[in-house]
């Protein structure tokens, strides 16, 4: 922590030992927010990307019985906080063949990274949403983002967990 403190925020090799060490106590997510940071400082760090990626890929493998216990760990685990800011701004829904893809233009700050393995959605009033296979153009900073048709009439909050530790969130009512 000292040295993170002594380098203004800005040691490669301090966010990453933070983020292997929070790897080590299980707990992923505060590792992701570290080798993240690592990563925006030096992004071909090779430690900080594979730990990146071993991060990512135990995250993309927590079935979908257990994803609700992730879920809850994003929302309360206390590595992301809730953002005030927006960064989405909800712009199109089109429902077809069972599924609705919710578009999103993205308005986060300079330098900024968005979790697209960790946005989740909730149905009104708690019915926790995994997304799949989150689609992002980075030309015209858009985001799609499919659920199940069923849930077309509901109130839905879509998370957006970022490396800065924070959660950005929206609503999207009915259309």
């Amino acid at each position: 922590q000292k040295a993170l403190e002594a380098s203004g925020g800005k040691n490669y090799d301090t966010y990453n030992d933070f983020g292997a060490f929070y790897i080590q106590q299980n707990k992923y997510l505060e590792g992701l927010v570290n080798v993240c940071k690592a990563l925006q400082i030096n992004p071909e760090g090779q430690n900080a990307q594979n730990n990146y990626a071993r991060i990512v890929g135990g995250i993309e493998g927590v079935p979908d019985d257990q994803f609700i216990f992730l879920y809850q760990d994003v929302m309360q685990g206390g590595a992301f906080a809730a953002a005030e800011e927006q960064v989405a701004v909800f712009r199109d829904k089109k429902c077809a063949y069972g599924n609705c893809s919710y578009q999103f233009g993205l308005q986060a700050p300079e330098g900024e990274i968005l979790f697209p393995f960790l946005i989740t959605a909730t149905a009104f009033p708690q019915e926790v949403l995994r997304i799949r296979d989150p689609q992002f153009n980075p030309a015209s900073q858009t985001i799609a983002l499919s659920v199940d048709e069923k849930y077309k009439d509901k109130l839905l909050t879509f998370s957006f967990p970022a490396c800065s530790g924070k959660r950005y969130e929206i609503e999207v009512a009915p259309l």
